[in-house]
């Protein structure tokens, strides 16, 4: 049987040809879905089932793949007016699935691809550009072709308004523009899925948001990477690593001064320091930096719960809502570290018993440890906009914030390790070697979305739903306990006492 083109596979073809050469022949190769890959297509099919409900008197098409189309042509011929996931195959074996097709008159129709974004983008272009292109060689013609998408604005309030939930962006035009140009590319789709030789693999044949997805890939694929490749540069982007190959740049401390020049300060910062193979740290702005921390010292961290379509009256779509905190407080200098968390467990809006609890948890005075506190005040925002009453707590807990990752974000500690981030995960392992999160059941805020959401809102069994609730109190106090050894080794190096050899710089 010839192989057949689908425009999942013409998508992934865009993104990088070799990824759908990988597909088709060694998908093993590829990583396999994870919680996070998963919470997506969750969330697009729950947004999908309300998306339908602006069609009338659809009929969903199921059952095996390669009999849709006959039942398709069934269903058409007999006068269906709206199909759901509606089938086609052209002779020259491109072949769509169709979210939403509506007839406007004789074999005439529009078409509609759901998504979860918050508007129309250019893939989804080309997505209805293919579909168009098949679904016409097969005898039928498309009048209007447009998505529809989330309406981030929409705030909820009662029962799901699907009318206001949704917006549709109509990309007829686009899409008519679009398609001359895709007739070269399902041709060169064609001769990857039939050929035997996999495509360079090269991250400069990256597109449409493909680069940094197809990065691990790469790497899996060109076997271990040596700490100092240049394709660990902070900030990597696609024309960057492109113009590190054509110059046959390998290696960070090869990177030319012209180049170093043009880069972030962050990637510059990160070049000196894997150049040096020493710990950089201004040790007056970092004594500064820890003079502004104020006793008692609340160790605070946020979990959240978001959803295209929103999961609590007051909220918008992809709202992330506080469903968790975990606190560590250091009430003096010597004084033993306690410990305080909250988890809500229940379908229920949470941030009423939550705000109660941190009102009880933390004082009126002291400072606020947060790790990227533009995460954690807008928390603090969002929670006053709901709740009003509470605004002289909330907003006095913004003034009270102080954010752990300056010190690292601002390259006031510098260590080739940390990879040029200034994330947790990358600085903790390098400061606190013993503290992992390795073995975690839950290893990062993805997974922890994701395993709140099947524990709270789905059909997870009631032993499994109370491990998650475990292993997520475990993994938020990790992250707690991160900022207070973290805050320790910079209150040592200050104190000159951490075993680092400190050097200045500017």
């Amino acid at each position: 049987m010839a192989r057949q083109l689908s425009k999942s596979d013409l998508m992934l073809f865009l993104r990088h040809p070799a990824w759908l050469w990988l597909k088709k022949f060694e998908p093993a190769k590829l990583p396999q879905i994870d919680a996070n890959t998963q919470a997506i297509f969750d969330m697009g099919f729950r947004f999908e089932a309300y998306a339908e409900q602006l069609f009338s008197d659809g009929q969903r098409i199921t059952g095996d793949y390669f009999e849709k189309d006959r039942v398709t042509a069934r269903l058409l011929a007999t006068g269906a007016q709206t199909l759901f996931q509606a089938k086609f195959t052209a002779p020259d074996n491109t072949a769509c699935l169709s979210d939403v097709m509506v007839r406007v008159g004789g074999d005439e129709f529009d078409l509609y691809e759901i998504k979860v974004s918050t508007k129309a983008k250019p893939e989804h272009t080309w997505d209805l550009a293919f579909q168009k292109r098949t679904i016409e060689a097969c005898g039928y013609r498309v009048r209007k072709a447009a998505v529809v998408h989330v309406n981030g604005q929409y705030v909820r309030n009662g029962d799901i308004d699907v009318m206001a939930l949704t917006g549709i962006t109509d990309v007829t035009d686009e899409v008519n523009a679009t398609m001359p140009a895709l007739e070269p590319k399902i041709k060169a789709a064609f001769e990857v899925i039939t050929s035997g030789e996999r495509p360079d693999i090269s991250p400069r044949y990256a597109s449409y948001g493909g680069f940094y997805d197809w990065m691990p890939i790469y790497k899996k694929l060109t076997g271990e990477v040596p700490e100092d490749s240049v394709l660990n540069l902070a900030r990597l982007n696609q024309p960057l690593a492109a113009s590190f190959e054509e110059q046959g740049i390998a290696k960070i401390q090869d990177i030319p001064a012209e180049v170093i020049s043009t880069l972030a300060p962050a990637q510059q910062m990160q070049i000196a320091a894997t150049k040096t193979k020493q710990v950089r740290i201004d040790n007056a702005a970092v004594g500064t930096f820890m003079q502004s921390i104020q006793f008692p010292i609340y160790f605070l961290d946020y979990e959240t719960a978001a959803d295209a379509v929103p999961l609590y009256d007051g909220t918008k779509p992809y709202q992330q809502v506080t469903i968790q905190y975990s606190l560590h407080i250091l009430d003096a200098p010597g004084k033993e570290l306690r410990h305080t968390e909250f988890l809500w467990t229940e379908p229920s809006n949470p941030i009423p018993a939550l705000i109660a609890q941190l009102k009880n948890d933390i004082g009126p005075a002291g400072s606020v440890v947060v790790w990227y506190k533009s995460f954690e005040c807008g928390r603090h925002t969002e929670m006053d906009e709901m709740y009003p009453e509470h605004a002289s707590f909330l907003l006095d807990l913004n003034k009270r914030v102080i954010d752990l990752i300056d010190p690292f974000q601002q390259q006031l500690y510098v260590d080739y390790r940390f990879g040029g981030s200034a994330s947790i995960k990358k600085v903790l392992p390098i400061l606190a070697p013993d503290l992992s999160y390795k073995e975690l059941g839950i290893q990062d805020g993805g997974s922890a979305q994701h395993s709140y959401m099947r524990a709270v809102f789905g059909d997870m069994p009631a032993e499994e739903s109370k491990q998650v609730f475990a292993d997520l109190l475990v993994y938020c106090a990790l992250d707690t306990m991160a900022m207070v050894r973290i805050y320790e080794v910079l209150d040592e190096v200050v104190a000159g006492t951490s075993g680092t050899q400190p050097s200045l710089f500017v």
